[in-house]
């Protein structure tokens, strides 16, 4: 068997394979010099940022994106690369609800945005143009709420009222969603670790309404848990009926009532921290009683009697 015949180097750039690749070379080098004088073109997808006025928000179904054609000679979109259409063109708008802006605004604005970079290479909008609606807005200052379900240490319940600094937030929006918004809740961003008075921080919830922006704003919140126990009070019912004859006589003149209250507030509980009102019946002596709590460091648990009795004393004398 023959052994091949290996070219060595000087001998390679006088072959006819080198002299074949010089060639190729010199073609795809010809063709890319006429390809880059020719005239070209690609159309992008422009994103619309819009500059809306003040007391108007965007409305959803406006255009996002617009397409542009970029055309101009190879050598042109080379050169300027850099300086072709970046991220987004800032429209613009009236303070009219309903607009149209034709495809001449659109040119209008893209021209005076974006520099080409050379007079050879031109943008074209393919639309002809774009209707904007625009909603008027609105901005409310929205009570707080905070979660339904707040856990706390074992054995122990909230005891008292909850503070909350500030206890409202600004939001601003379409007027039509702004009225259907009573209370904006509050998420809390720490934990009740331990019984006694408690501050924990917060921040509103992000907005779930379309074009409902809200105020980014730090809420701190005070309470106390406690432990619970019972304490029964005895309340002179005859107190709360008006009688500037001193004729009126009342059955019985004590009610009892058992309370719920938490352990810090027990000293502290009277009679004066009871709401009573007197249900009085037509043509009868009998006044019904309902009796509630007057802060959340108590609850009324039961009383007795439900019924007191009241006498007109006439003097036969």
């Amino acid at each position: 068997m023959l052994p091949k015949k290996r070219i060595v180097r000087s001998d390679f750039w006088r072959s006819d394979r080198f002299i074949f690749i010089v060639f190729v070379a010199i073609a795809l080098l010809w063709w890319l010099l006429i390809s880059l004088n020719r005239t070209a073109e690609k159309t992008v997808d422009l994103r619309l940022e819009y500059q809306v006025p003040v007391g108007f928000l965007s409305d959803q179904s406006n255009p996002t994106h617009i397409p542009v054609t970029i055309r101009g000679e190879g050598w042109d979109l080379i050169r300027n690369v850099h300086r072709l259409l970046p991220g987004s063109l800032e429209v613009n708008l009236k303070a009219v609800e309903n607009q149209f802006l034709t495809k001449a605004d659109l040119a209008y604005m893209l021209n005076n945005q974006f520099n080409p970079g050379s007079p050879g290479i031109h943008f074209d909008i393919q639309d002809e143009g774009i209707r904007v609606f625009l909603v008027p807005a609105s901005t409310r200052l929205i009570p707080l709420s905070m979660p339904k379900s707040l856990h706390v240490p074992a054995s122990t319940q909230l005891a008292g009222r909850i503070q909350l600094e500030p206890d409202s937030i600004l939001i601003s929006g379409p007027i039509s969603i702004l009225d259907t918004i009573q209370r904006w809740p509050l998420h809390l961003e720490d934990a009740i670790n331990q019984p006694g008075p408690f501050l924990l921080t917060g921040k509103p919830y992000s907005s779930v309404y379309a074009n409902v922006s809200v105020q980014p704003i730090q809420v701190t919140v005070r309470g106390r848990t406690d432990v619970f126990t019972e304490k029964k009070l005895r309340v002179p019912i005859a107190s709360y009926f008006q009688d500037s004859t001193n004729q009126m006589f009342i059955q019985p003149k004590e009610i009892e009532v058992w309370c719920r209250v938490a352990s810090y507030f027990y000293n502290d509980l009277s009679p004066k921290q009871l709401q009573i009102r007197l249900i009085t019946e037509t043509n009868s002596p009998r006044v019904g009683l309902e009796i509630k709590s007057a802060n959340d460091a108590f609850k009324v648990l039961y009383f007795y009697p439900k019924f007191v009795y009241r006498y007109q004393l006439v003097d036969r004398t």
